[in-house]
Formats: C-alpha cells, sequence, structure tokens
C-alpha cells in the first residue's frame, strides 16, 4: 500500500498521521503540532490473540492506544 495521509483530532489538537508498510505490517508516524519527537505506533497481538496498539519504541502505551483508537475511527469512518 502506497503511503496514506490523514487527520485526526486529539484533545483540541490536529494530529498528521502517515500510514506506512514495513513488511506487510502497518505502521503509524504521528506528528504533533510544533512537538517533537514524532510518535510511531502500530496494531500488535498479544498471545491470546487480542489486539492492541503499542508505541515504538515502547514507552508510551498509554498515548498509543487513545491515539490508535481515534485512526480506527477514522478507518470505519470511510467504510
Amino acid at each position: 500500500m502506497e503511503n496514506e495521509l490523514f487527520q485526526v483530532n486529539y484533545k483540541g489538537q490536529n494530529l498528521k498521521i502517515e500510514r506506512f508498510d514495513v513488511g506487510g505490517q502497518a505502521l503509524f508516524r504521528i506528528s504533533f503540532p510544533g512537538k517533537e519527537p514524532i510518535l510511531t505506533i502500530l496494531r500488535a497481538v498479544n498471545f491470546n490473540g487480542a489486539k492492541f496498539w503499542v508505541s515504538m519504541p515502547e514507552g508510551r502505551q498509554k498515548l498509543a492506544e487513545e491515539i490508535g483508537i481515534l485512526i480506527e475511527q477514522f478507518y470505519r469512518a470511510k467504510i
């Protein structure tokens, strides 16, 4: 899939999201207005088969989950 650019609103800020694929895995690069560094998140699957959002590198799990839900809503709205 070609890189896709879109925006989501997170706590009153429009975040720029870039979707790109690496080895068949969709990753999402998130840019915050006026802030660095950029956050990269992806969907992972735990040993029970449940999907969850995770940040790369690790350590920003809560933020990955919150923004991941917005990404899911963006894609569901496109259907």
